[in-house]
């Protein structure tokens, strides 16, 4: 089932390394625009990143464009279109609009959203997430959470506290701590317009393994309705 379109790379210059902690390299295309292509460990997870990136915009959170491809091996790889139009997350208007994207966040179990300049900031001053690979079912290149000890994606949402403890993941409770119940509540409330039939139907069309489409669809409705009925 090709649930998605893949793009083609093949006739793609390399002009870089990789910058991160899963396998990739900086590619260019026919017209000059750069490309950062990451190789995930499985299908799955290459999937579960697109995936993360349309829900993310379906949240109003902006992202690049991501999409897939095959590498000469046949297995799927993530195709970033890189920016030259982001800087980093400096100042104190900076921080103000990331704290917006904070129930986002915690939605989609992004545990590394402001670590390694995940988060950037464009032109206008607005947040760009430049890579969603900890997002979901998966911790960047430390496999699958739940897998080591590590929390599973699951239907309750510990990242409402956790991104704002600062004993557990500093660099966000740095910016998410200060947030007051009102500002969470508003940030719900933009989190309720998104649809369970919205939901499902993005998670189709990104995951190709049935099982796990369904899955990842009902955890994702169960989050979200748990953060409604804790923090809304």
């Amino acid at each position: 089932r090709k649930a998605r379109g893949i793009v083609d790379v093949s006739s793609w210059k390399q002009t870089g390394g990789q910058m991160g902690s899963n396998t990739a390299g900086v590619y260019e295309d026919p017209k000059g625009a750069k490309h950062y292509v990451k190789t995930p460990n499985s299908a799955l997870q290459a999937e579960n990143e697109v995936l993360a990136s349309e829900l993310y915009r379906m949240a109003g959170v902006q992202t690049p464009d991501v999409t897939l491809s095959t590498n000469s091996d046949g297995n799927l790889v993530v195709v970033s279109k890189m920016r030259d139009d982001v800087r980093n997350a400096t100042q104190q208007a900076d921080l103000d609009a990331v704290q917006d994207q904070f129930v986002t966040h915690a939605w989609l179990g992004n545990w590394d959203a402001l670590l390694n300049n995940n988060t950037m900031m464009d032109g206008q001053g607005n947040p760009v997430l430049i890579d969603a690979g900890g997002s979901l079912l998966f911790r960047a290149n430390a496999g699958r959470k739940g897998s080591g000890g590590s929390t599973p994606f699951g239907d309750v949402v510990g990242e409402m506290d956790t991104l704002r403890n600062p004993s557990i993941n500093p660099q966000a409770a740095r910016v998410f701590g200060k947030l007051t119940p009102d500002q969470i509540k508003a940030q719900v409330a933009k989190l309720r317009q998104i649809t369970p039939d919205q939901i499902r139907k993005t998670v189709d069309r990104m995951i190709s393994d049935m099982g796990e489409r369904k899955k990842l669809a009902d955890t994702l409705i169960a989050r979200q309705q748990d953060i409604i009925t804790r923090f809304g």
